[in-house]
């Protein structure tokens, strides 16, 4: 049989609780109706999400697509607990975000690497933070040093290594810390088409193995396909929920190669679809 592609409108994908308190692997992360606004000049705002909702599966990749101006780093911000939404509120793991928490985590398009600091002592950083004994942060780092293929490079500094390496560098420090949560923006926008295959073969590996929730954004629709279980397409002006796309898979095994999606019957159907939603946005 061949590959389906599942398309949910927006409102089958609101959370129905009222309290917002996600309590099951389906509603792991939910978004309940957020809108954000920026100023304007002195007097006007500008409206950049319009009642956003929709919910994310734990262990699973969700991926915010869309042409640009959508509010999809907006999005990101707000479940970060970096910024606040007008309306609406985000639950994570049956608790309402407020602010910053260490259940989540986020990796930059551009790399956060600390220039003083050595690989081994840039993944530790987060651990230092935390408060975590010298021993133990030792160990976790090293094994996610060893996640990330980047052992040999571990008395390096970032200077050293190439804008790929100092991304893992930067995947490895977050994922130290063990997030709930793992939030992306654009995490492989600046690499090379070759290192931007090989650090999504890689993320895929790490998820499957540390079994981590994702919400991340890409402007790629190859790259949103072949990362995300579910896809959340968003119109612009302002943004606002225009599809959920489900893609199904079932015949290849996580973490995928991308080879073999390519192979797929649903791989070219899901990517006209979204070109032509893409399309329609003008």
């Amino acid at each position: 049989m061949a590959n389906k592609i599942e398309c949910l409108p927006q409102k089958d994908s609101r959370v129905k609780n009222p309290l917002g308190i996600a309590s099951d692997y389906s509603n792991y992360l939910s978004v309940q109706g957020i809108s954000k606004s920026f100023p304007k000049g002195k007097k006007s705002n500008i409206q950049v999400l319009d009642n956003i909702f929709f919910t994310g599966s734990k262990e699973r990749i969700t991926v915010l697509l869309g042409p640009s101006g959508c509010g999809k780093s907006t999005i990101l911000r707000i479940v970060a607990g970096l910024e606040k939404a007008d309306r609406g509120q985000v639950v994570c793991d049956g608790a309402k975000v407020i602010g910053p928490g260490r259940d989540r985590g986020m990796v930059f398009q551009q790399y956060t690497c600390f220039p003083w600091l050595t690989v081994l002592q840039n993944i530790e950083y987060g651990l230092r933070i935390n408060g975590d004994r010298d021993s133990i942060r030792s160990g976790i780092a090293k094994y996610f040093l060893e996640r990330v293929k980047l052992q040999e490079f571990s008395n390096s500094y970032p200077n050293q290594l190439s804008g790929g390496m100092r991304q893992r560098v930067s995947i490895a420090r977050v994922m130290a810390t063990y997030p709930s949560l793992l939030i992306m923006d654009e995490p492989f926008g600046a690499l090379d088409p070759e290192t931007r295959w090989q650090m999504q073969e890689m993320l895929l590996e790490i998820i499957a193995k540390e079994k981590t929730t994702v919400l991340l954004v890409t402007h790629d629709i190859d790259e949103a396909i072949f990362l995300g279980d579910q896809i959340i397409f968003l119109s612009k002006n302002p943004g606002k929920v225009r599809e959920t796309l489900k893609p199904d898979f079932k015949n290849l095994v996580k973490p995928r190669k991308k080879e073999e999606l390519y192979d797929t019957v649903g791989h070219r159907e899901l990517e006209h679809h979204i070109i032509g939603l893409m399309r329609s946005e003008g």
